[in-house]
């Protein structure tokens, strides 16, 4: 919590001195912008520079040098020529499962996992990279922090920040880099230019909008511009307008880079689903895992994450009634807790089902077993339970729970 409340002291200090401050901003595609000379901006960029190490150090950083080549070369395509000399970009995977993605003032641009995991085409991500890019290339961090009332920001952002989980602490960070409707505007806006620019095909920030309409509330981040919001609506029609204007090369039906993003989203729809799960998201990682293997059903792992949604629930139900009063506004009470009891032997069944299955897709997958031991284990069916895990620690590799599993062998031997 020391760093937490470092970076939250260092967060007011700044919104603080920005209040003061009512100088213009110039972009960075400008002559004499000055980036990061007065004394508001060095502060904010220093801010940032501790968040970058903030995330690192919680491990909130996915490593992963095929999908980190990715976005580096797309994000190459879509950003304007010159920028890298008056800022590095940096481009990082977020992990955490809330759809969401924001731009530091220092030029740290950082994609959620859980949005990642939601987009179909190359297209989309330009998209998402390009309105980021956007924020920084307009110092909209900087605008932002000059226009608002220091006090009531960094308050919320203190607040934020102190509450320490590693779930709400990015839309924490994210709210150093909040922005006002019309930056939010500007930068769709830029964002299309700088897709027309590389030649990726413009619908594909209209679908972008058409995915944001699918996302529950409760997966999108506080102010995230990636959360489902009546806002979006305008945002759809503006984006719509200029790309019907014929202002810009709208490269329509070209290539939208599909089949290049679904070969390396793979990894992260199976991360999206075991952050989820991680967090208790029972119902969201199944819902993820249910969307994904409608295109993918050969993949034994989303089977797998299927058979631990339905595992955890009914060995659970105090976290699955409570994930059920969060997502539907519901109130946590014994009576949705026994209501969830009460599913527990049907939720044991469909975990059984899952693992069977991811079994079926690929015979050698031995966390399979590990599924169907834990199940039987669940249900007192000892001798099968013994012999699954028994499997499951003989023939699996990388095995990161062996002494949860023997521990449980211990506990049936013993009966």
């Amino acid at each position: 919590m020391r760093r937490s409340h470092t970076l939250a002291a260092a967060a007011l200090s700044v919104l603080v001195v920005s209040a003061c401050v009512t100088d213009p901003v110039k972009p960075l595609t400008v002559g004499e912008h000055l980036y990061g000379q007065d004394e508001d901006e060095k502060k904010l960029i220093q801010t940032a520079a501790k968040a970058d190490d903030e995330l690192r150090n919680r491990g909130m950083v996915l490593q992963d040098a095929q999908i980190d080549a990715y976005i580096r070369g797309v994000a190459e395509r879509v950003t304007p020529p010159g920028i890298a000399t008056a800022v590095p970009l940096r481009f990082y995977v977020a992990r955490d499962p809330i759809v969401n993605a924001f731009a530091l003032p220092n030029g740290s641009i950082y994609l959620h996992v859980g949005l990642l995991a939601r987009l179909e085409s190359e297209a989309q991500l330009a998209h998402v990279l390009s309105h980021e890019i956007a924020h920084v290339v307009q110092r909209h961090s900087l605008q932002s922090s000059r226009n608002r009332k220091a006090t009531i920001v960094a308050a919320h952002v203190a607040d934020l920040l102190l509450f320490g989980t590693s779930i709400a602490y990015l839309p924490a960070i994210g709210a150093l880099a909040g922005h006002s409707r019309e930056s939010e505007a500007e930068a769709d806006r830029l964002a299309l230019e700088y897709m027309s620019r590389a030649g990726y095909p413009l619908e594909g920030a209209e679908q972008m909008f058409k995915l944001l309409a699918e996302i529950k509330q409760k997966e999108s981040a506080w102010g995230s511009v990636y959360s489902s919001h009546p806002d979006n609506q305008q945002r759809v029609e503006a984006t719509r307008e200029l790309i019907q204007s014929g202002r810009l090369a709208t490269n329509a039906g070209g290539d939208n880079g599909a089949a290049r993003y679904i070969a390396v989203r793979d990894k992260l729809i199976l991360e999206n689903v075991r952050l989820k799960l991680n967090v208790r998201q029972y119902q969201l990682a199944l819902d993820a895992a249910d969307r994904a293997l409608a295109t993918n059903p050969k993949l034994p792992w989303l089977h797998y994450y299927r058979g631990e949604a339905y595992l955890r629930m009914a060995e659970d139900p105090v976290g699955a009634a409570r994930e059920d009063a969060w997502i539907n506004d519901k109130k946590h009470n014994d009576e949705l807790i026994g209501e969830h009891r009460n599913k527990k032997q049907a939720r044991l069944t469909s975990a059984r089902q899952a693992y069977e299955e991811s079994l079926r897709v690929d015979k050698s997958f031995m966390h399979g077993h590990r599924g169907l031991g834990l199940v039987a284990y669940a249900e007192g069916e000892n001798k099968m339970a013994r012999e699954s895990l028994t499997r499951y620690l003989t023939h699996a590799k990388d095995i990161t729970d062996r002494p949860y599993i023997n521990n449980i062998l211990g506990r049936l031997e013993s009966q």
